[in-house]
């Protein structure tokens, strides 16, 4: 490991379903480092973090993304609505997608933002968990070598 990847961070960002948390875990496992949400970020060197999927609308979180860009990798990890839908939307702890017109409002509102912020995208819709955490780990090991 050079020491570019021993200081890497891994940030994931996506709307509620698009599978932070499970790709997180995953992508952490496969790359043999922890994996934080994204409160515990500050304690260690070298982790993946999913956040929340209103951090890129809160302008003081933005602005922290913003600077861990710089010292990590931002991954959107981007889906259809309709795929994030038929993930979460019958989850009473998703209170966000109790309201569909309004999930997909929301939904269009910040995908630009992702956008922003992200260094790149990786479809979730059809692969599993397992291989996009592959396809995330291969592409942020290849550039930091």
């Amino acid at each position: 490991m050079n020491s570019k990847q021993q200081g890497m961070r891994i940030v994931l960002i996506g709307f509620m379903g698009a599978g932070k948390t499970t790709v997180g875990r995953e992508l952490a496992q496969q790359l043999g480092i922890s994996f934080f949400d994204l409160d515990e970020l500050l304690q260690h060197q070298r982790v993946v973090i999913a956040t929340g999927g209103g951090i890129i609308s809160n302008d003081l979180a933005a602005d922290d993304l913003e600077k861990s860009a710089q010292l990590g990798e931002t991954v959107y990890l981007e889906g259809k609505f309709q795929t994030l839908v038929n993930r979460v939307g019958g989850d009473p702890g998703r209170p966000l997608f109790h309201d569909t017109e309004k999930a997909k409002t929301l939904f269009d509102t910040r995908r630009s933002l992702y956008f922003k912020f992200a260094a790149w995208s990786c479809q979730v819709d059809v692969e599993s968990p397992e291989k996009i955490a592959e396809i995330i780990a291969l592409r942020v090991f290849s550039r930091s070598i």
